[in-house]
């Protein structure tokens, strides 16, 4: 037997390589865990071989000094830690500086680096934890690029182990997408490469910058696993106590530390259908795996889950730092808690009561349902009567062309369409500067707020219009609660708006003349370039009062009977088999008529006929014979160029202002989001009310309402000009903003019922319709000018087709059209709303824009959006091609 001998200290080196790298995905852990240290906001990761032949890890952080890379591979050479005491406050990923040793000692490794105040590069090679040879100057971008080759080329046994490259690809894509939830503010990519000296890569995975997790779960698993998780919150603390925050918690130590911690994250539902279970714990942003937290879960979910479904569970947990000890695995994967029991006890009861929460919210509609299983057997017996087409993966546009002897022949480079919408814009990729609170001297925008003129505050969220409650629209994609606080109304202005009028108006005044020939008719104008409001001349209709007793009991008589009125159309179609679109409509107009002879007043005729008037029976619903109508015009107005233009929009990156890149086929096109906005408003608001079994629309209301003769007060000050004559009726403005406001207050029942507007009978504005979700509010700033509009310029006395259109109008060029929400404006001071609760402008496009933008049943697209500037064609690949073929 032979005796004991101290080991060289390369075989202990490599005993130990193989403890830490024990897989590539294991040395990817370890490489992007050193660039989020270095600060990094965008982190690429190239593999080759699942990362035996290549693993290559780019990101853009503060890079390595010049003097450090000669200890970048030594083993125990660290910048993070000085004595063994720090380890109890450690703040960073890594802390015994084995992780790069251990790669040498397994691969050849290549490091090029550069510092954001350098000139060069600078690009060094290492080996067995030694560095080859002097750094060299190179070329290169701020950060840092970790190129390992040839993993394990030096271990065959464990090389040969894997062999199969797909299944490391996908652990190396399963850790890239783990950390993507943790650090959704980092843009995260993983490309496979095929080696070739081209160096062609294929996307795995990409993840945008500033993104959120749930955003993030969307992209990665889809919207079915995001749409059925519920959100998870418990502390330590008091229930009382909701400021706790990671930040309160990782700065506790001590005693005071004891018993505190912060769990965040979301959990699947009991509808989720999935076989295989996901569980993604972090500790203070340390990726780990933690037994009892699965065995907790497991124990929640067993007595609920049915058919073998599994949980998918995301969770992050806050301890103080002294409480939990991260020194046990040489992978680091497991850490030790303190205060493990009272952790693992508190999330299972917080976990249980979530899924109870979610299984009383659980809802469903059996005539949705049903309309769905129509739809799907109209299109079977569609697809029976047809031959089987061909289609492409790849392109939309073009079905694959079929081949001489039946396959699928060959696609031509310059049609190819080379877009996957699932995948990343480029937004994570664009550095932007951040918005300040005060423009300079160059803005073209100036900022008032309205809380100079008047104090206090209150709230106003989302709810489903009619129920009080939150909801969502099952025909969008929308995301959380928006609220907006609001000041204390002092009768001068309307509290809770923001005046960002443009720095030098261009006031002009217009003759009696130019008043009574319509010149000044819209009350408004837009600035093209920064897409805000200024001031124009306004010409007001016939603002004359009404009865308003007289309206305000016909439209609640109309209300209490307006089942006896549609049997009465229906009756009329059955019996007397008067035409659907006009005998009906005259038949009740006639009653209408004989039961408002009293009061003389043709606006209460009117009001009758919008719940009574001609109706069209449809799919087992009934469909005023107006609304038809005007959805009749709306589906008559489109092209095949046009829808299929919109049906394979994808988004590709913000270009300016309100302007963006998207891209449809092989065209690169810039859509002006506001033009798109008032095309898609205007037409939801017709085509909800002709399709059935939908629910209410959302609603913007406030916790404490705005006076109509505020918001009127302000618009007249800041967004209209009266014309001389006008000005110089009886009773001047005061009169005028009495008149408008009794007005609004006269037709609130059919404003609340038909267009989510809800008013008060004591003229206070309620709540405002959410007509494409809470992914894109209306902005506040529009307010005032939308409520004068809808007071002053829509003919109420005139037929339902007019004034359902001209409200239509104003709610989507208004409201909606006008200018931007001020959360992604430039240079102006936000509004007083949480601008966590207003998605950034590049995912109110993606997920809130473009899905009703390219929705066929909401959305039909006009021809006039393609020559009226909201859609215009920048490049295409089959002109490029032409150009850039011989290269």
């Amino acid at each position: 037997m032979r005796g004991i001998e101290r080991l060289p200290e390369d075989v202990i080196n490599r005993i130990a390589a193989g403890e830490v790298v024990q897989r590539p995905s294991a040395a990817l852990k370890e490489l992007l865990e050193n660039s989020l240290d270095a600060g990094s906001t965008c982190i690429q990761v190239v593999v080759q071989d699942g990362g035996l032949e290549l693993l290559q890890v780019t990101d853009d952080g503060h890079g390595i000094r010049f003097g450090d890379l000669p200890l970048l591979c030594e083993r125990y050479a660290t910048s993070k830690l000085r004595a063994f005491d720090e380890l109890n406050n450690i703040r960073s990923f890594g802390f015994r500086g084995e992780a790069l040793c251990s790669i040498s000692y397994v691969a050849r490794v290549t490091v090029t680096t550069m510092r954001h105040n350098d000139t060069v590069a600078w690009r060094c090679h290492y080996v067995d934890g030694r560095m080859q040879e002097e750094p060299k100057p190179c070329a290169g971008n701020p950060g840092t690029c970790i190129r390992a080759e040839k993993m394990f080329y030096n271990a065959a046994v464990r090389r040969r182990a894997f062999s199969r490259p797909s299944e490391e690809c996908s652990r190396v894509e399963d850790v890239v997408s783990r950390y993507a939830l943790a650090f959704p503010s980092v843009a995260f990519s993983c490309r496979r490469s095929d080696g070739s000296v081209a160096g062609v890569t294929k996307n795995c995975v990409c993840f945008p910058k500033d993104s959120n997790t749930l955003a993030n779960i969307r992209q990665h698993w889809g919207g079915e696993v995001a749409s059925r998780l519920c959100e998870v919150r418990c502390t330590g603390e008091s229930p009382s106590e909701d400021n706790c925050t990671p930040e309160s918690v990782l700065a506790t130590s001590g005693p005071s530390g004891e018993g505190r911690f912060l769990i965040t994250g979301y959990t699947s539902d009991i509808t989720l259908a999935s076989r295989k279970s996901y569980l993604c714990v972090f500790v203070n942003n340390r990726l780990v795996d933690s037994t009892a937290i699965r065995r907790a879960l497991d124990a929640v979910y067993s007595g609920v889950l049915v058919r073998g479904n599994r949980p998918f569970t995301v969770l992050f947990v806050t301890v103080p730092p002294d409480r939990v000890d991260v020194n046990i695995h040489p992978t680091k994967h497991e850490v030790c808690l303190l205060d493990e029991e009272i952790i693992v006890s508190q999330l299972s009861e917080c976990v249980q009561g979530a899924l109870q929460a979610s299984a009383a919210r659980r809802q469903m509609d059996i005539r949705q349902i049903h309309s769905k299983a129509v739809m799907l057997g109209d299109r079977e017996s569609q697809r029976s009567n047809q031959p089987m087409q061909p289609h492409s993966s790849t392109s939309p546009f073009n079905p694959l062309p079929t081949g001489a002897r039946g396959g699928v022949a060959a696609v031509a480079p310059c049609s190819l369409v080379r877009v996957e919408p699932q995948r990343g814009a480029l937004d994570a990729f664009v550095r932007r500067p951040k918005p300040t609170a005060e423009g300079n001297g160059d803005a073209p925008l100036r900022s008032e707020s309205i809380e100079e003129r008047a104090g206090g505050g209150g709230d106003a969220q989302v709810r489903s219009a009619g129920t009080g409650s939150s909801m969502e629209s099952q025909d969008t994609a929308t995301g959380g609660n928006f609220q907006v606080a609001r000041t204390a109304d002092d009768g001068k202005a309307p509290s809770g708006l923001t005046c960002a009028a443009s720095s030098s108006p261009a006031v002009t005044t217009v003759t009696d003349a130019e008043a009574s020939s319509g010149s000044g008719a819209r009350g408004w104008s837009e600035n093209q370039s920064t897409g805000t409001l200024s001031m124009t001349p306004v010409l007001l209709l016939d603002t004359t009062d009404e009865d308003g007793e007289e309206v305000e009991y016909t439209i609640e008589h109309f209300k209490k009977h307006r089942k006896e009125v549609q049997d009465v159309v229906s009756s009329v179609i059955d019996t007397a088999g008067v035409g659907v679109g006009c005998g009906a409509s005259d038949y009740i107009a006639a009653e209408d008529n004989k039961a408002a002879a009293s009061t003389g007043d043709a606006a209460v005729r009117m009001v009758e006929g919008a719940d009574s008037a001609g109706s069209q029976e449809e799919a087992g619903f009934l469909l005023l014979t107006s609304v038809s109508t005007i959805v009749s015009n709306i589906r008559a107005g489109t092209s095949q160029t046009a829808q299929s233009l919109f049906q394979n929009l994808a988004y590709v990156g913000v270009l300016k202002g309100h302007l963006f890149f998207a891209q449809s086929g092989t065209t690169l096109y810039v859509v002006d989001s506001l033009r798109l906005v008032r095309h898609v408003v205007y037409q939801r608001i017709f085509l909800r009310w002709a399709t059935p079994s939908l629910s209410a629309v959302p609603q913007l209301s406030f916790e404490e309402p705005i006076h109509l003769s505020d918001l009127l007060s302000f618009a007249l000050q800041n967004d209209v000009q009266l014309p001389p004559s006008q000005k110089r009726a009886d009773g001047g403005p005061g009169s005028l903003l009495s008149r408008l406001g009794r007005r609004l207050c006269n037709w609130r029942y059919m404003l609340q019922d038909y267009f989510a507007v809800e008013i008060s009978a004591d003229g206070h504005l309620i709540a405002l319709p959410l007509s494409m979700g809470t992914s894109w509010p209306p902005p506040l700033r529009a307010v005032p000018l939308f409520i004068w509009r809808l007071a002053a310029e829509v003919p109420y006395n005139a037929g339902e087709i007019e004034c359902f259109t001209a409200i239509a109008r104003h709610i989507a060029e208004t409201l909606y059209g006008v200018q931007l929400h001020s959360s992604w404006l430039p240079n102006v001071i936000k509004d007083g709303i949480r601008q966590d609760d207003v998605p950034p402008f590049c995912d109110a496009i993606r997920f809130g824009l473009l899905p009703c933008a390219t929705n066929s049943t909401f959305f039909v697209p006009p021809c006039d959006a393609l020559v009226d500037g909201t859609v215009q064609a920048v490049v295409s690949v089959d002109e490029l091609y032409k150009v850039f073929e011989r290269c």
